[in-house]
């Protein structure tokens, strides 16, 4: 199987997990600043993604996020695979606290959001 790195976009943040089977691993949240693409395409590196997909929101980000994933295609020259993610975020979060998740994890939510996303695309395409 391919390794699969999932992003989840945000304003201020970007949370990433990777996948070289079934199941989606939570990774890092980075921020989304001018240090962004370095980190993101190091971290391709490390874990040897071959794809990447990004959750692709309804509403107001969804343009935001379809320029994004342009130019991460561009900056790591892998494949790219848009896929919808609506909700992720809040079903993260619901997860998270119905497991009793401290504050600090809850503040990761982009990272399982990402792990959520991943795990969708890879079951919708097995």
């Amino acid at each position: 199987m391919k390794t699969m790195l999932g992003i989840d976009y945000g304003l201020k943040h970007i949370g990433l997990a990777y996948a070289d089977g079934p199941l989606a691993r939570p990774l890092i949240t980075l921020p989304n600043d001018a240090t962004l693409f370095p980190k993101l395409k190091q971290i391709a590196l490390d874990v040897r993604a071959q794809e990447l997909v990004i959750g692709i929101p309804e509403g107001r980000l969804e343009n935001v996020v379809i320029k994004f994933a342009e130019e991460v295609k561009l900056a790591l020259g892998l494949p790219v695979h848009l896929h919808e993610e609506t909700l992720t975020t809040k079903t993260a979060l619901a997860n998270l606290r119905e497991i009793g998740a401290k504050r600090k994890k809850l503040a990761n939510d982009h990272i399982y959001s990402a792990c959520l996303i991943l795990e969708d695309y890879l079951d919708l395409n097995k």
